[in-house]
Order: structure tokens, then sequence, then C-alpha cells
């Protein structure tokens, strides 16, 4: 199941291609922090909740940091 599209901070995106331009689909996003709903504190997003965000939000949210 998909996470809900939240604020992501301090992403690390990794295998951007200058060739694969302009859609850049190899790209992913290899770490983020949120602010955690239940906590309200800031937190790293573990590997499961990474491999689980919207792949559509995710490839939008790449976009955005590339242009």
């Amino acid at each position: 199941m998909a996470m809900p599209k939240m604020k992501l901070y301090c992403v690390e995106i990794e295998n951007i291609q200058t060739w694969d331009c302009p859609d850049f689909a190899n790209a992913y996003i290899t770490y983020a922090e949120i602010d955690d709903p239940k906590t309200g504190e800031r937190r790293e997003l573990s590997e499961d909740e990474l491999a689980d965000l919207d792949p559509a939000y995710a490839q939008e949210y790449i976009w955005d940091c590339i242009f």
C-alpha cells in the first residue's frame, strides 16, 4: 500500500542520468525524512517506507528537485 503524500525533507536522489532527460525514469529516492504525524518529530523513512512511496509522487518530487 502506497504511503500518503507528505512533505519530504533532506531527500537524497540517486541514479540521475543526463541521457535519461527529461524523464529521469531511472532516478529514485534513497533517503528522506518526514515529520512523523504520531510524534511530531522529524524522522528518517525506513527502506520499506521508501519503497512504499507512491511512484508518481516520488517521480514528481524528483522532477521538482532536478528542474
